[in-house]
């Protein structure tokens, strides 16, 4: 059966429907030469479960593509702490054989490899940021499965910021658990779908993501899957979430279960409310602007407001320099920060909206002197030089 009447984590098929966006982008990044086609935007049909609260996007189509820049390199301090962190939390003193499916940058794998670990990276775009290949680190550039692999065992296996691209995760996680010893672990980090749904943030919605995951439906995909939940790590105030995940071979590890957080199943009325904010806002700009963060943030704004006022993208990203961002309406170069570039534009709307209070105080050290906005749901919010201080942290 369809997906858009059968929850692919649970099966049921009480399903509430959400919002439908047309002619999102399918990429945020897509080189200086290149003219978008039909192909490369897409539709978002937001459906959730009413029995597992999973939130996903229905729409049958094959949303997440293959491009040939890096999405997920760390540009921040924040960044590089937290796969610090995750190192840190997942070392237990052992020489583990580890793998990581869809490594991306490689900073997680280099860190454990660091520690003396065995570790195996499998991603179609893995680059070291150092653009080395890293010795201690045995490299398949391709994705999961990989049939060499299957034929092995690893002590812990790193699926981080995968499963959300994953058009059948239960498919995929089974693959995955089949090359997990009898005594490992797998851990795996999500968007959570509770926290999108009761902060209104559609920014946080884009055709990169097929799944937008709750504590409910990571519980019931555990269950199928005849596995246990031994811990939980909230990131960035709870809108990431990793689950440390083992077999359940006796009783003597038990599970956490969640149950599913009623709050959030019908309340797409904030996603609405929020998306008629944002509309209201942007109204109110007035002058030349520019958004900072070419990411699934402003690839998200172009899909809601393709006919926005920016001009351009300002990004950290130097690989990202001289590419561009699109929406139906038209390509946005993307452009090095710096002052003769901020001068010409009377705002700044950060999409990346979980560094803004960096960004904002970047933009303040550059004497950038026009208006500066976050996307941080659950609307626009003004951060001037005067308030920074004033309203950190927004909500």
């Amino acid at each position: 059966m369809s997906s858009s009447f059968t929850c692919p984590i649970c099966l049921q098929t009480e399903i509430l429907e959400g919002p439908t966006v047309e002619n999102l982008p399918v990429a945020h990044v897509i080189p200086s030469n290149y003219t978008p086609i039909s192909d490369d935007f897409g539709r978002l049909t937001l459906s959730r479960c009413s029995s597992c609260t999973h939130l996903w996007n229905s729409a049958d189509t094959n949303q997440y593509l293959s491009q040939p820049f890096l999405t997920n390199r760390p540009v921040s301090p924040a960044m590089n702490r937290r796969h610090r962190e995750l190192v840190e939390s997942l070392d237990n003193g052992r020489r583990l054989r580890i793998l990581d499916i869809g490594a991306g940058s490689g900073a997680i794998s280099k860190g454990f490899a660091e520690k003396g670990h065995t570790v195996t990276a499998v991603d179609s775009q893995l680059r070291f940021l150092d653009g080395s290949s890293l010795d201690a680190v045995r490299i398949f550039s391709t994705d999961w499965p990989v049939t060499e692999l299957l034929r092995e065992q690893f002590d812990l296996v790193l699926c981080v910021q995968v499963l959300e691209h994953i058009k059948q995760p239960f498919d995929f996680l089974q693959s995955i658990l089949d090359v997990v010893s009898p005594n490992g672990c797998l851990y795996i980090e999500v968007p959570c779908g509770d926290w999108i749904i009761d902060n209104g943030s559609i920014i946080d919605l884009h055709l990169a993501h097929l799944h937008y995951f709750s504590d409910s439906s990571i519980s019931t995909l555990m269950s199928r899957l005849d596995c246990s939940i031994l811990g939980r790590r909230k990131l960035l105030g709870g809108r990431d979430i990793g689950y440390l995940i083992q077999r359940s071979v006796s009783d003597s590890s038990p599970a956490q279960r969640f149950e599913p957080h009623q709050a959030g199943v019908l309340n797409f009325k904030k996603l609405i409310r929020s998306s008629s904010f944002l509309l209201q806002n942007v109204a109110q700009l007035k002058g030349p602007t520019a958004v900072y963060g070419a990411n699934g943030g402003s690839q998200s704004l172009f899909g809601w407001l393709p006919d926005g006022p920016w001009s351009l993208l300002l990004d950290d990203t130097s690989e990202y320099w001289g590419a561009c961002g699109y929406s139906l309406a038209t390509r946005y170069p993307i452009v090095e920060p710096d002052t003769k570039v901020l001068k010409a534009h009377q705002n700044i709307l950060i999409a990346s909206y979980i560094h803004d209070l960096r960004i904002s105080q970047k933009l303040l050290d550059l004497r950038y002197q026009g208006s500066i906005f976050t996307l941080r749901p659950p609307r626009v919010v003004e951060l001037g030089p005067k308030s920074i201080l004033e309203k950190a942290p927004i909500g």
